[in-house]
Order: C-alpha cells, then structure tokens, then sequence
C-alpha cells in the first residue's frame, strides 16, 4: 500500500544528517546542532514541519542559557542591617527641614543632608547622627538624597525637606522590605504609567498614589517618589552617576529599577501619616514642572522623553520564586519520576527561579536562613520505599512555615482518592503552614471525593520530553499495534480488571496484525498473542514511530508518558478514560473508547484506512508538540504561582496543636 504521508521521504543521506543533529541536541550542543538543522533545511525545506519543535527548543535554550539561571544572590546572602537616611535640603525651606529632620532623628542611625545653595550649616543639623554635604558645590536638586549611597552597605531611605514623617516610618518602612525579603524597593509614594501614554503629568498619562491618602494596602508601581522610598543597596544597584540630571530623580531611580527587574510597591499606609509642611509646596519640582514654569526645576519635557524612549514598563512584582524540590535525583533512575525531576529543574532554573533539590532518599537539613516559596515533593508510589520519609520531611517543613506540595499518585481509584484526601485533611488540622496536593489535571482536582480538600488540590503540567523520533514514517512505512508496557498490562489492578478480553477482542477482528509490548522490568508475560520486545533506551522513539497505533489500556496510573511520546511520532492513540491524564492530555486528538469491542473497531478501522489514520497522525503530531515541557514550561511557572498563591492564602495562625500527624 503506497504511503499517503503529506511530506515525501527523506534521502538515506539526509537521515544520517538528522541523527547527528538530533545526537548534537541531546548532547546540549544546541549551536552545533542548530547549524545542522539549518543545512538540512537547506537542501530539504519540506523538513521543516518534522524539525520545527527541536529547532524551537534549541533557538530557546541557545537564548536562555542552557543550564545556567539568574543568580538570586540576594536571596543567598545576609543582608547588613545599617540604616541611613539620605535628603537634599534647600535654603527656602529651612523651617520645613528642621521639622523634617526632627521627625527622623529619633529613629534614625544616620542622616546625610545635602545642602543645595546654602550658605552655612543650620545649627540644628549640628547633630552625632547628621552627615553634612553640599557647601560649596554645585547644586546637583533632588540628586543630593543619592551623595552617600556609593560607600553605604544597607538600607537606603531617601527622605525630602518638606515632609514630615511619622514616629514609625522608618521601623514600618523596613518591616515591608524585610516582609519582601530584601527584594523590592518600596516606598509611601509612587505611580504607574498609563497606556498611551502622552505626558507625564497628564492625569491620563499616569495613576498616582500620594503619601497623604490612604493605601489600604501594598500596590505595584512603575516610579516611586524618592521622598518617602527605602531598599537595600546589595539587592538594587544604585550610583550616584545614575542621576544624569538634577531634578528627576524619580525617574532616574526608576529606570534602574526597570533595568534590574527589581519590583516597586507603594505601602499601605493611612490618610495623613506623612504631612508636607506648611508653605512649601510653591518651591517644589511638582509645581514648576506640572505648571510649565520656565524654571532649573522644571523638567517636564526631559521625563516626557525618558519615559517613551524606555518603553515599555513593566510591573515586577512577580519575582522569581524559591523552590526547593524533594524527588528522585540520584535513586530509582528507571522510570518516568526521575526524568521528570530533572526536567522540573532544568525548566525551572533556566526560566531563572531559585531552584535547590534533594533526593526522597536522603536526610532534610536547611540552613537556618533558608527561605523558600514552596517545597514540592516528588516521590515515588506512597507503597514504593523513596515515600517511606515523606510524612516526617512535610512535619519538618510545616514547623520552618515552608508551604509543602506533594505528589501523592492520584490513581482514579476510589481507594486511593480517599486516602489522599484523609492525608490531606490530617496534614493541614491544627497547623499554621499548609500541605497542598499536586494532580496533573483539572478533571482530577475536581474528583467528588477531594470535595472536602479541593482548595489544597493543585494542577500542575506534566513534564513530557519526547525520545528521539528521526522520522515521521507514513503510513505505509509501519506496522503493527504497541499495547505499551508489558507490566502494566499483567497488572489487573491497573487495568481495572484482567487484559485478556481486550487483546482477544483485537484479534478477533485483525488475527494477522503484529500486537507488542515492551520489557522495562522483569515480570510475566500477559498474553500469549502479544509479541514482547526489550524496552530501548535510545532507539525507543524510532520504534514507536514504526508502529501504526498505539493502544493504552491502563487507566489507574498516575500518568500515562508512552501514549504522548507515541504521537510525537505521528503515531495515533486509542485510549481509555483517564481523566487524570489522558482525556486531557490527548483528549480527542485521540480516541477514547469504553469496552473491548470498540476498542477493537477502531482499531480495524484506523489500521486499515490510511486517509483516516494520515489526518489522525498529523493531529497527533500537532498536539504532541503543544504539550512538550519546552513549550508548557511557563504553564509549568504559572500553575506554581498559584500554588504559592494559594498557599499563602490557606497559611493561617500558628497554633498550639503543633503535633498534629499527617
């Protein structure tokens, strides 16, 4: 039967060059492997379409940075505890910087005071903790609150001449930048540039939140007021020689924060806690700029073009997370688990979140400063022995207020989901910091059964990375039905019941077609209609890809890998209900049947008419390559943002009942 594949075979030449650019790819020689694939595509541009996912991939791991991640160095060191409060003074407000200066004093370490203009030093800035600058230099505006911040290794507060601050500002102001870690600069003032943006003080152009109106509470923002703002000086990069201009510096330091991603938040605070002093605010570098005075202070036009020349800003107020992953690392090195550990990693690391591991076998012990947004733990079966200490490594979490989420291998099994949800449920009773549950689908998260825990249940995409496929046969290049592996299917508790109906109701309709399944373990064979072959390390994905179906018979497994792997080939998939897995992954870009005897008509049908099974294999392919975890990776970020998210919403009181057993 001639082949009705849409793209004509390859050149026995042109598969040997597809090899080696594929073993370049595996081997993480994306550049060499990129140039390969561009020769190929070449002299062979029907390719494309065969080749575009690994070619993606290497484009975006050449881009990345294979295996290297942004450094988090701020969340690895300990930060200094120094304070020092920097501010620009000028002569018309004396009266208004003493006022200032004395609602600071009492609660700071030290105060630098850049004199603009002044002709000698007030007597009340003659004070321990008071550094004076400016006499006799140039007047530099606003860019004198930044004279000290090159020699200063802390907190920087920078602070204006005409406002007046509450008794706790500064204690406040570091209880939120301690709350965010070190990871942010925040501040009582700020705003955020609106789109389209035309001018800057066009009340279209940006919403702002003063310092004398409520804030109910922490609001991201694009430029902070440098009157009332505070960060850390080994978290944000700042110089003084980033103040190119006198009086902008808000825009200035906001460019520096756009540059190092470094997140803004306005704090909540209430209605009047900073006051301007009386009569100053005709002398400030608002008024003259917002009324387009012909003044040194008035720089309207110049932060008009900085902020269009620097689009588009951005909000970064989502930071890359802390995870730490508990998983198998060095075990149990056959099977699915520990591939998909590496791969959480890898993905993880290069999206460049701050990622630590350690193997379910051995011993948890962090440092004491040790932070992380969410330990998610990757075990094995909880009857397999790498579970044996994943009950004692969740108490250990809970009592360091590290969020768990854990995989407890969802079956689709009545059995198991109650005993799940009882772990759940036991878990979380009477402790402060939550234990969530991972599932791989929406369907599942929604099991009647884990009603009663269904705010601690959280999706995350499965890690699928395909083995190599050199070429997508068609349809008259295979033959043959893989049933997938060999031990699942003498697994009656897996089938759901004995698998000899379904492979003799195959046979019974097609007793000339080749049936396999493949050895990864020792065991039985289940069948004696079945042909069993030893599962390949290397050379799996070619042999997937001359078989013309795949057939998965499993339904209570946690995940059903091979049946995506086979449509990366082109190979079409019937499958079970698995609304754990499958009906979602596959969902109708497969066939998902209900007995033997469908299952054995459609395979009849598919295995014998090729237009059919050549649409259902280009829809294999197309699907296949939407759920490789090159392509999924930010799902897989996202749906971890929500169960950091959630965690955080389920995290409740600390309690007494403290030895609670999950």
């Amino acid at each position: 039967m001639q082949s009705q594949n849409n793209h004509p075979p390859a050149q026995p030449g042109t598969q040997a060059q597809v090899r080696h650019a594929y073993a370049l790819f595996k081997q993480g020689r994306y550049p060499e492997a990129m140039e390969a694939y561009e020769r190929i595509l070449a002299s062979h541009p029907e390719m494309e379409r065969r080749l575009r996912v690994n070619i993606h991939i290497a484009k975006k791991r050449i881009q990345n940075g294979i295996r290297t991640r942004q450094t988090l160095a701020r969340d690895d060191k300990e930060l200094s505890n120094a304070v020092f409060v920097g501010m620009a003074a000028i002569p018309d407000r004396v009266a208004a910087l003493e006022a200032s200066i004395c609602s600071l004093l009492p609660q700071a370490e030290r105060i630098g005071v850049y004199l603009n203009g002044w002709e000698q030093i007030p007597s009340f800035l003659q004070h321990e903790k008071i550094i004076v600058a400016g006499m006799g230099e140039p007047d530099i505006g606003d860019v004198g609150k930044f004279h000290w911040v090159d020699d200063h290794d802390g907190y920087y507060f920078t602070c204006d001449d005409d406002l007046i601050y509450p008794p706790d500002y500064i204690a406040r102001t570091l209880a939120k930048l301690r709350h965010y870690h070190g990871n942010a600069a925040v501040g009582w003032h700020g705003s955020v540039l609106m789109e389209p943006f035309a001018r800057y003080y066009d009340t279209n152009s940006r919403k702002v939140f003063l310092f004398g109106s409520h804030r109910p509470h922490d609001t991201a923002v694009h430029i902070l007021g440098t009157g009332c703002c505070a960060f850390h000086t080994q978290v944000m990069q700042v110089r003084k020689a980033d103040f190119t201009a006198p009086n902008m510096a808000d825009i200035f330091f906001a460019l520096n924060g756009q540059k190092q991603k470094i997140p803004f938040y306005v704090i909540e605070h209430e209605k009047g806690a900073i006051r301007e002093a009386p009569g100053t605010k005709e002398s400030s570098i608002y008024a003259d700029s917002h009324q387009n005075k012909s003044t040194r202070k008035n720089t309207h036009e110049l932060q008009n073009q900085l902020v269009r020349s620097n689009a588009p800003w951005l909000l970064h107020e989502f930071q890359p997370l802390s995870i730490l992953i508990i998983g198998r690392f060095n075990s149990f090195q056959k099977g699915g688990i520990y591939k998909s550990c590496h791969l959480i990693q890898e993905h993880l690391s290069n999206l460049g979140h701050h990622v630590s591991v350690l193997d379910t076998q051995h011993a948890l012990v962090l440092p004491e400063s040790a932070h992380f947004d969410l330990c998610w733990i990757y075990p094995g079966d909880p009857e397999r022995p790498d579970f044996a200490t994943v009950v004692e490594k969740i108490r250990s979490l809970q009592k360091r207020g590290i969020p768990v989420l854990v995989n407890l291998s969802y079956l689709y099994q009545e059995k198991r989901t109650t005993w799940i949800r009882d772990r759940i449920l036991e878990c979380n009773a009477g402790q402060s910091t939550p234990v969530l549950c991972a599932v791989f689908t929406e369907s599942a998260a929604h099991d009647p059964l884990l009603a009663d825990v269904r705010d601690y249940v959280c999706v995350v995409p499965k890690t699928i990375e395909p083995p190599a496929c050199t070429k997508v046969r068609g349809f008259g290049e295979r033959e043959g039905v893989c049933l997938g592996d060999a031990t699942k299917l003498s697994n009656p508790k897996i089938i759901g019941g004995p698998v000899h109906a379904w492979i003799d109701a195959i046979f019974r309709k097609m007793p000339y077609v080749n049936l396999y399944a493949f050895k990864q373990y020792q065991g039985d064979n289940p069948h004696s209609r079945v042909q069993y072959v030893p599962h390949m390390k290397e050379e799996f994905g070619d042999w997937l890809g001359q078989r013309r179906l795949f057939l998965c018979l499993n339904i209570h497994t946690t995940f059903e890998m091979v049946s995506c792997e086979a449509q990366y080939c082109g190979t079409p998939v019937l499958y079970r209900h698995m609304p754990h897995s499958l009906s979602e992954y596959i969902s109708t870009t497969g066939m998902a049947v209900r007995n033997p005897e469908e299952m054995a008509e459609m395979v009849t049908w598919l295995y014998n008419d090729p237009a059919a099974w050549e649409r259902c294999s280009r829809s294999s392919l197309r699907n296949a390559e939407s759920k490789h975890v090159d392509v999924l990776d930010a799902s897989l970020e996202g749906y971890l943002r929500l169960a950091v998210q959630r965690a955080r919403r389920l995290t409740k009181p600390a309690t007494s009942t403290s030895d609670q057993r999950c």
